[in-house]
């Protein structure tokens, strides 16, 4: 049966966002996962929902694959010390039943400090994110695999890897994941400008306006 014509502009807006989904490059394999959706007879909605989370899945594997292959390849001893925690990681996550659930909005945020984790979370959750939240850089990139956000706030000062080592890998596992710097102290512009990409930062002590325009300005630039 054919799809119906839009009657709204409400509906006009479901189909934009569906045809705005099936612009990105794709593989072979999922390409037809997507065509047998849109032969479906279920609503837009449906269908939009669908798609997004054949695209989930897909990036849920290639992440787990590309982190495997930085452990196994890296040489930093900080990496090599953590290897068998991050493998359990991937593994843990590989064996989970089902396909990827899409979380909606959702964000990471990696700080050794606990009351900075908690004024962020508090002020991203209050916008609808799902928020998870780590202490130190290994812990972050575990977090990373598993939760799969569309958004990395990130220290600059961390107790093992700074943030921009960091956003190097997460740049590694997912080129197009934004990140937002904090730090308490002037950033390194050399090393800043070094990570590609959609990315901010902000100055300690963070403004609730400040870091919700940053997020979603990122978010705007590098939709999901």
């Amino acid at each position: 049966m054919d799809n119906p014509m839009p009657q709204s502009r409400s509906d006009g807006d479901r189909y934009i966002r569906l045809g705005m989904l099936l612009k990105r490059k794709r593989s072979d394999p999922d390409e037809a996962r997507i065509m047998e959706i849109l032969s479906r007879d279920i609503d837009v909605e449906e269908k939009t929902r669908l798609v997004r989370q054949v695209d989930q899945t897909s990036r849920a594997e290639r992440v787990r694959e590309r982190l495997a292959d930085l452990v196994k390849a890296s040489a930093d001893p900080r990496i090599k010390e953590s290897g068998s925690a991050i493998r359990l990681a991937v593994g843990e996550a590989k064996s989970a039943k089902g396909p990827f659930e899409p979380p909606g909005l959702s964000a990471l945020i990696i700080d050794d400090l606990t009351y900075i984790t908690k004024t962020i979370s508090y002020a991203l959750i209050k916008e609808g994110f799902r928020v998870a939240t780590a202490k130190s850089g290994i812990d972050g990139i575990i977090q990373f695999q598993s939760m799969l956000p569309q958004v990395v706030i990130t220290d600059i000062r961390l107790p093992d890897f700074n943030g921009f080592e960091i956003a190097g890998m997460m740049r590694e596992l997912d080129e197009s994941v934004p990140i937002v710097f904090i730090t308490a102290s002037d950033i390194d512009e050399e090393k800043y400008a070094r990570i590609a990409g959609a990315k901010a930062y902000l100055q300690k002590p963070i403004m609730r306006e400040d870091l919700l325009e940053a997020v979603h300005k990122l978010l705007d630039a590098e939709p999901r």
